[in-house]
């Protein structure tokens, strides 16, 4: 069956990113935090919300379910006895995940082979993300919009690798799995998640378990003349 639909990952496909959550600097967060009565030095701030992070991760890989940047926010102000209001919590998950995606950038090159693709296929990106805002803001920042859909896993509620995120964005498109074709960057979510699906999958850089003719060196290497 032929190729009718390309869906993207976001982080480490179409833009490059410190996957740290350590190694950006978060002036205005701490700021915050440190307004609310919160006393820790930076360096304490930065493992202390760390070891939420991973908490809630742990939780969202043996669930399958997502949290938001608000469910981090209330627990990270749980554990200094902080009882923050919804206006809070909002204003620490902005200001966290705006200064958490201050270093991202496109790939070189993939507005332009996006724009090429979105005239060739339907388009569309799924993504993992606590904060849906966050993408958004960078698809509009980074020129990145030529999707006929964006799915994150905050809004659904399934993270990648699970297959219903992928089959429901492709339901809501009205696309088969054996008419779309996946490109990710990581082995589990994107190329296990995707194929369970049933779709095909390509994934960014070198993978041992990934047959060789489905790795890319980047995404603008998509063969698109093979998709057809």
């Amino acid at each position: 069956m032929a190729v009718r639909c390309v869906l993207f990952d976001l982080f480490g496909t179409l833009v490059e990113y410190d996957a740290s959550r350590i190694n950006q600097a978060y002036p205005n967060t701490y700021r915050f935090v440190r307004q609310l009565g919160i006393r820790l030095d930076y360096a304490e701030f930065l493992i202390e919300t760390d070891r939420v992070f991973a908490e809630l991760d742990a939780w969202s890989l043996n669930h399958q379910q997502e949290f938001s940047m608000q469910e981090f926010a209330n627990r990270f102000f749980a554990v200094f006895g902080v009882d923050a209001d919804e206006q809070a919590l909002d204003q620490f998950s902005e200001l966290y995940a705006t200064e958490w995606a201050a270093g991202v950038t496109p790939v070189k090159g993939v507005q332009a082979f996006l724009s090429s693709c979105s005239k060739k296929f339907r388009t569309g990106l799924i993504t993992n993300t606590h904060h849906e805002p966050m993408v958004m803001n960078l698809l509009a920042a980074k020129s990145l919009r030529p999707f006929e859909i964006v799915t994150t896993s905050v809004a659904h509620g399934r993270p990648k690798p699970h297959p219903d995120i992928f089959l429901d964005t492709l339901a809501s498109l009205d696309i088969a799995p054996e008419e779309a074709v996946y490109v990710g960057d990581t082995y589990r979510a994107d190329f296990l998640g995707a194929t369970e699906a049933g779709l095909t999958c390509y994934l960014i850089g070198q993978h041992a378990r990934v047959p060789k003719e489905f790795q890319l060196p980047t995404v603008l290497d998509l063969p698109m003349h093979l998709l057809r």
